[in-house]
Order: C-alpha cells, then structure tokens, then sequence
C-alpha cells in the first residue's frame, strides 16, 4: 500500500508539499492507478514540475491514465504539453489505444517537437494506430506523410494492412518521401526486397539530402540491411559531410562489428567536419577492439576544439583500448 496519498485539491496545495507526494507514486513499485483521479487534479497545479511529474505518474496508471493524458493533446494546450503528454502515452504502449485519434491529429501540428514525440508514440501502439496513420499518407503536407510513415514502420509488418498505401509513395515527386516510403516498406513487408534496393540505389543519387536519409533510414533497419553494407561504406568517401557523417552512423547499427569498415572510417577522423568526426568515433567504438588501427588517431581527437568530438573520442577509445585495473 502507498505510504501516502494527495488527499486535497492540489491546485489548493503549495507545490512543495504535492511535489514530494507526486514523486513517492512515481518511484514506488506499487501500481499508482487506484491515485489516478488525484494525480489527474495536479494537471491544473500552477506549478509546472508539479504537473510533468503528474504527466510522469500517470503515465505509469495504464488505462486510467490514458483519459487525462489524452486530454492534454487538445489544440489549446501549449505545444510543450501537448509534446510531453503524447510522450508519456508513447511510454504506455498498447495501453494507450484509445488516444490514437488525438495523437494522429498531433502530426498535423506545426511543433516539431510534438510531432516527433507524437510519432514516437502512435508507433508504440501497435495495429491500433494503422487506421489513423493511413489516411495521413496522402496528405499534402510531407511532414506529415513521412511522420505517418516513421510510425508505421516502428509498427512493423503488423501494420502489413498498409502496405499498398506506402508501395503508392515509392514513386511520389517528393524524393525525401520516397525515400521514407522505402524504408518503412521494408519495415513493414520484410520479404519484399522493393524498398531495401531503392534505398541502396538512392545513396547514389545526386541529391545529398536524399543520399544522407537514404544512408539513415538504412541505419534504422539494422541488420535487415546488411545487404546494402558494401554501398555504405562507399558512402564513408561521399563530397558530402552530410552523407559521410549518416553513412557512418548507419553502418554500426547494420553491422556492430563491421571490421570491413575500420580502414574507411579511420580515414574519417582527419575530416574537418565535427558531426564526420562524432560519428565515425561512435562507429569505431562501437566496433571495439577489432578498430584498434584507430587507437592513434582517437587519442589524438581527444584534444580536438569541439567538446563533443572530444568526448566521443575518449568514449571510443575506452571501447577499443579498455584500461586495465
């Protein structure tokens, strides 16, 4: 049993005395549900931590926190909200069905952020989702489109009921969007080689925005997409800082140990682009000790102006080269 309970209108409580209370239903191991009419109150608390911790709880509630939530995704709430409401339903899963409607009319907001996490969750709901996502394929808008496609492919093959609709987009003008389609396709139908071979044929293309999602949405089908490795590491050589940084990227998450890689990406970290660099960093350590040819070029990237390269390099290296005890 729960220790303690919020027992008056939290809108009258200072936020010092709901917070704590809040915070005990969160990390207790009990199911907070029977408290989900409480926690709902504290949505109306003026105090913002109160009412994301409330979100945060509620989100723990299962079907009885879905309502309140759900309520929260309503147009006149502030794009913050209404992002944070639909990634605590995203964390529910299944259990959050009932607010797919609300969630597919977030992808038609302008936030990018709600949209995103919006996204995220319609694709944690499973089938439930396929019947709100599909008429948002053919909308005009191609934010739209690739964000109903990015959910459908998180779906996988049981949103297979879709997969006429996202064939249909493979020859769409918008080239980015085809390039989602392909990827989703092979998400969601993975025995038809269709969309796998458009996106290793797409790397080639001479558009770099379309090369470097192409090499991303490679990335997201992981070791689906071993047959496109060869074409990625290629990728390692492009023009483009854009292609090579996605391309390194992707590779590790087609291939953890892509031995086959470490020579071309060790001819990365002398590149002067710092997302290049971070990147092929993140691939090296990934691939672990097998990248120890890097080990010199790594140590030397940890005194490198960028923070963010440095410490990615010091990361890496600690993979390749582990200190002993």
């Amino acid at each position: 049993m729960h220790s303690q309970t919020i027992e008056l209108t939290p809108a009258d409580q200072p936020a010092h005395l709901v917070l704590p209370l809040l915070a005990k239903l969160y990390a207790a191991p009990e199911d907070p549900s029977p408290q989900a009419r409480q926690v709902s109150a504290c949505l109306g608390h003026s105090d913002a931590a109160v009412r994301q911790t409330a979100m945060l709880v509620l989100a723990r509630c299962g079907p009885a926190g879905v309502a309140p939530l759900e309520a929260l995704l309503a147009p006149d709430r502030s794009p913050a909200e209404r992002a944070a409401a639909a990634a605590c339903l995203g964390c529910m899963g299944v259990a959050a069905a009932a607010a797919a409607a609300a969630l597919g009319r977030c992808l038609e907001a302008q936030d990018d952020s709600l949209r995103a996490n919006a996204t995220f969750a319609l694709g944690r709901l499973g089938p439930e989702a396929v019947p709100v996502l599909r008429p948002l394929l053919v909308s005009s808008d191609g934010k739209i489109a690739t964000a109903a496609l990015e959910a459908l492919g998180r779906i996988g093959p049981s949103a297979a009921s879709a997969a006429g609709d996202i064939r249909a987009l493979l020859t769409h003008e918008d080239l980015l969007l085809q390039t989602a389609a392909a990827g989703c396709l092979t998400q969601v139908d993975p025995a038809d080689p269709d969309g796998l071979q458009r996106l290793a044929a797409a790397l080639a293309r001479p558009e770099v925005p379309v090369r470097a999602e192409a090499a991303r949405r490679l990335g997201e089908l992981t070791t689906a997409a071993a047959g496109a490795l060869p074409d990625l590491i290629h990728c390692l050589e492009d023009e483009a800082p854009a292609v090579r940084a996605a391309a390194a990227l992707a590779l590790v998450r087609v291939k953890a140990e892509a031995v086959e890689a470490v020579a071309s990406l060790c001819g990365l970290l002398g590149d002067a682009d710092p997302a290049v660099l971070v990147n092929a960093a993140l691939a090296l350590g990934t691939i672990g000790a097998p990248a120890a040819a890097a080990a010199a070029s790594l140590s030397a990237l940890q005194g490198h102006p960028d923070q963010q390269v440095a410490q990615m390099a010091a990361a890496a290296l600690s993979h390749i080269v582990p200190k002993s005890r």
